[in-house]
Formats: structure tokens, C-alpha cells, sequence
């Protein structure tokens, strides 16, 4: 089994919302020292999502790895610099107007220089899409302009490869077996998620893995492969004996959620190349405890720049929607 070293804990506490950031350029680390105040004197520009209380409790309802949950109420802002006299910029209010819209998975390339995320809509036909924004030039784009080729599926998770492809999770994949009537895609992978890759332009999506659960949190790593965690799922029923899951169910109720089962979390890291191939697990095993499951997240899986894999896991219930950010070690995958 695998252990997991707290590194370092990081918490951002507002009064009316709770934040998620994601800086370009240089990287922020918690700590007075000499590159932090580079960083942030330097003007380094950073995006950042923003939730009312209300809708932050709704997010906390609902299972945040499901990559179809929605939960509109959410805000896209991006800043010039780390400074308190900085403007904030609603991007996304170009896209949407003043329809309501929930936003998730920002993630930068390697040299900074874009901001790829997934957006919702609220309209009848929205699924998760994805865009693309430009800090230099503040030029916001859906990265698959063809709106029925968009809406094809939900598109999250997406992470820039070395070159600048695009690798992304999706369930689109289903709805071509459907068109294709194939009853084994669909039987096999009812609900799952898998990796796709594709262009920058939207252009020549293909499909990189496959399975019947969800392949989601992609990441690049230094050599040119991406990390990827497959996470599923499973449902206990709150009316059982089992006293963590019922505690996990009164705390949910808590929230506003009225639900007859908790979800509890499994998952495991997997390597992979970005056209598909040289599918390895990362580790030899990669589980939580049966008490834990109930309660704990794994989120926000990156390389460190030690070469170890780090990652985000946090209490579902927080919040403030945050966590301990962890290196992950144990035996490798023989």
C-alpha cells in the first residue's frame, strides 16, 4: 500500500466564497522567500474560481470527481497580477452573458501562456465544453468551435502535453456507440469516462483509452507521458450499521442533500503515452482505507519538481473545499 507525506498545507479562507486558483507563469509556493517575491512583484497574472456560500454547499452535496456534475453559480475571474489593486475580469460573462454557468478543471501549459478549463451552460443542450484562454492577448475561445461536435459529450479534465496536444476526459465515446448501435461499447462502459486527445483547433479527436470507468485528472509529466487517475464509485446505504457511512450520510443531509446512500471513493494511477499507448499502473496499489473512503478525496494529481507525484486529498464535507497537498510514494508497478 501505498504512503502518502504531507508536504506542505495550504488554505485560503474568504468570507463570502471560496476560491480555486490557477497562476500562469511562475510557480507560488507558500513561504516568504526570495522567487516567491519575484513571482508576485513580477505581475504574474492568475485565474481563480469564485462561489457564493449557498452554491459552495451544493458543490459539497454533490460528488465533485463525477465529471458530469453541474452545480451553475459558479464564476471564472482572471487577474493581471497578485496585487490587492489588481482588476478582476469575469471572462466567462463574454460566453454566457447573465445565464448562470458552473466552471471546473483549470489547468496551464507548460510555458504558462494558456488557460485551458471546462465551462457549463445552462441551456437545454450544454454538456461540459471546453476553452481556451490567452493571458497575453485575454482572447477566449471554445476550443471545438462545431457546437454539435462540442456538445457531443462531457469534455473535462483537460491537461496540455509537452507539444501543446490537447489530452482531455470525456464520455463522448458513448454517444458515437449509440449512433453506431453498438451494444457491446455500451453495455461494457454505460457511464464511464475515458481519455481523448485532439488539437489545439478542436481537430483530429481521438479516443486513447478505454474502460468501463472513469479516466479523469490527466496530467503531463516531465519525459512527455501523462499520469491519469481511474476512479469509480460505489454506493452505501445510509440506512446500514456501518457507522462511518452513516455519519458520511447525516453530514451530507446536513448540507441540503437528501440522499438514501453515500458514495464511496476508489481509484488507482495509471501512465500512459499521449497517443494511448505504453498503458502502465503507477503503483503497485493505490487504495484508501474502507473508513476513509467515505470521507476522502484525491484531487489535483501533479509531477513534483522532485519527480514524485503529488497530489491534493481533502475531506469531501471541507468547506472550504480545500485540502492537504501530499506526495505520493510507495512501491512501483511491476
Amino acid at each position: 500500500m501505498n504512503s502518502w507525506i504531507v508536504v506542505t498545507i495550504r488554505a485560503l479562507m474568504l468570507t463570502a466564497s471560496v476560491a480555486l486558483i490557477s497562476a500562469c507563469g511562475e510557480e507560488l509556493q507558500v513561504g516568504a522567500n526570495d522567487d516567491q517575491q519575484q513571482a508576485v512583484s513580477s505581475g504574474t497574472p492568475f485565474a481563480f474560481v469564485s462561489r457564493e456560500d449557498e452554491n459552495v454547499q451544493n458543490a459539497l452535496v454533490a460528488n465533485s470527481l463525477q465529471p458530469d456534475t453541474f452545480n451553475p453559480g459558479a464564476k471564472l475571474f482572471v487577474r493581471a497580477a497578485v496585487s490587492s489593486d489588481a482588476k478582476d475580469v469575469e471572462i466567462l460573462k463574454a460566453i454566457f452573458g447573465e445565464q448562470d454557468y458552473d466552471v471546473k478543471d483549470l489547468n496551464v501549459s507548460s510555458d504558462g501562456e494558456l488557460l485551458i478549463f471546462s465551462a457549463h451552460g445552462t441551456l437545454n443542450n450544454d454538456t461540459w465544453n471546453l476553452y481556451e484562454y490567452e493571458f497575453a492577448s485575454a482572447s477566449l475561445h471554445r476550443i471545438i468551435s462545431d457546437l454539435s461536435i462540442a456538445n457531443a459529450g462531457h469534455d473535462t479534465s483537460a491537461a496540455y502535453t509537452n507539444d501543446n496536444t490537447i489530452i482531455f476526459s470525456s464520455d463522448r465515446h458513448l454517444a458515437a456507440a449509440t449512433e453506431a448501435s453498438d451494444e457491446t461499447i455500451l453495455k461494457a462502459s454505460a457511464s464511464s469516462t475515458v481519455l481523448f486527445s485532439m488539437d489545439r483547433d478542436g481537430d483530429d479527436i481521438e479516443q486513447i483509452t478505454q474502460g468501463d470507468k472513469n479516466d479523469i485528472q490527466s496530467t503531463t509529466l516531465k519525459d512527455g507521458h501523462m499520469v491519469f487517475m481511474r476512479w469509480q464509485t460505489q454506493s452505501a446505504p445510509c440506512n446500514g450499521e456501518n457507522f462511518q457511512t452513516a455519519t458520511a450520510c447525516a453530514m451530507t443531509k446536513s448540507l441540503g442533500g437528501e440522499v438514501q446512500s453515500i458514495e464511496k471513493d476508489s481509484f488507482n494511477l495509471y501512465r500512459v503515452a499521449p497517443n494511448g499507448e505504453q498503458l502502465t499502473s503507477l503503483f503497485d496499489s493505490t487504495t484508501l482505507s474502507s473508513q476513509d473512503e467515505e470521507w476522502m478525496q484525491l484531487n489535483g494529481v501533479i509531477q513534483g519538481s522532485n519527480g514524485h507525484m503529488m497530489a491534493i486529498v481533502k475531506n469531501k464535507f471541507n468547506p472550504m473545499m480545500g485540502g492537504d497537498l501530499v506526495e505520493l510514494r510507495g512501491p512501483a508497478a511491476s
